[in-house]
């Protein structure tokens, strides 16, 4: 896979983001629980923090923080797709990808893109 060009760098905030392959429905009411889980198991193994997400039928939204020098939104992300996707492809007894490509992540550089971001996130389940 190609070289991730966002640099993740500590006390900065991301808004990270990815969605199903062909657009299909992976998150059932079952496969949210079990990705928030996971989601804060791992950013809590790799101290990101999670300052919102919205998940909705078929893709997610973070805003995190990267705590440290670590690379720790990039593990805690790989970790996080490689377990769903493991979990999603056992249970309904399926191979392939599950997630259309890797994630999406977009410095957050100023407050205003902060708030933007923050209203789109929130907003995005209700459209």
């Amino acid at each position: 896979m190609p070289y991730r060009r966002t640099q993740f760098e500590q006390g900065h905030y991301y808004h990270v983001f990815n969605r199903a392959f062909l657009k299909r429905q992976i998150f059932k009411v079952d496969e949210r629980k079990y990705f928030i889980a996971r989601a804060v198991k791992f950013s809590e193994k790799f101290n990101v923090s999670i300052e919102s997400f919205a998940m909705m039928d078929n893709h997610f939204h973070f805003i995190l923080v990267q705590n440290k020098k670590n690379n720790g939104i990039q593990e805690m992300l790989y970790r996080l797709q490689m377990s769903f996707a493991k979990h999603y492809n056992s249970k309904y007894k399926r191979s392939g990808p599950v997630f259309e490509s890797r994630y999406k992540a977009k410095l957050i550089h100023d407050d205003k893109y902060y708030w933007d971001v923050t209203n789109y996130v929130f907003k995005n389940p209700i459209k």
